[in-house]
């Protein structure tokens, strides 16, 4: 399966409103796709990923939320997020999933990748192939040994991806892929996908103020 990552021809707008009806503030991002957003992004999307914390669609190219006094900064992270969010499933054509890659839901961290933290499971819509991002602070390479071979008895791998991930780059956050060891191929479109990602545009706030991310 190939993806045209450089082919951009749509686009969406996310912003999200700050503050209340006396005093308002609107940041806004517009970011370029490769394909029209109505055709991958679904409103259950939005409640299964918590990448999209209080967003919601709002029309076939529009992702909005209303954050109250959320400061300006975490409002800024917010959007961020969603946009590196809306891109990883633009370029992979992955879907979010509630469905645990381990075939088990736990709360138990025995039971599950050492380290983990931040993770989204994702589902290739045409083969049904799980594969999660785990996105840890990079403490977590003190259990690069544990990572691996607890992956390896359960049928899993890992593999650092040279992407800076959907949570939040620059905080000290690694980006790791974990898959079933039969889908080491589907791993590997992923990696290849993902890893010619470039930087997002500049959020804009209501004050015409350009916020770098």
């Amino acid at each position: 399966m190939k993806r045209h990552v450089d082919q951009q021809t749509s686009s969406v707008t996310i912003s999200a409103v700050r503050g209340d009806d006396t005093d308002t503030a609107i940041f806004r991002l517009e970011l370029p796709l490769t394909r029209e957003l109505k055709t991958f992004l679904r409103p259950h999307h939005l409640r299964m990923c918590e990448r999209f914390y209080r967003f919601k669609l709002d029309g076939q190219s529009h992702v909005q939320a209303h954050l109250g006094w959320t400061r300006g900064d975490d409002v800024k992270a917010c959007i961020a997020q969603v946009a590196r969010t809306i891109r990883f499933m633009d370029v992979t054509g992955l879907a979010p999933t509630c469905e645990e890659i381990y075939g088990y839901k736990t709360f138990s961290p025995q039971q599950r990748l050492p380290g983990q933290d931040h993770a989204t499971r994702w589902r290739d819509p045409s083969t049904n192939a799980i594969v999660m991002l785990d996105e840890p602070y990079g403490y977590v390479d003190t259990l690069f040994e544990d990572r691996r071979s607890w992956a390896a008895r359960h049928g899993l791998a890992v593999r650092r991806l040279g992407y800076r991930g959907t949570y939040r780059p620059g905080c000290g956050i690694v980006c790791d892929l974990v898959y079933r060891v039969e889908e080491r191929e589907f791993a590997q479109n992923v990696t290849n996908w993902v890893e010619k990602l470039d930087s997002l545009p500049e959020i804009q706030d209501s004050a015409e103020a350009n916020l770098d991310v």
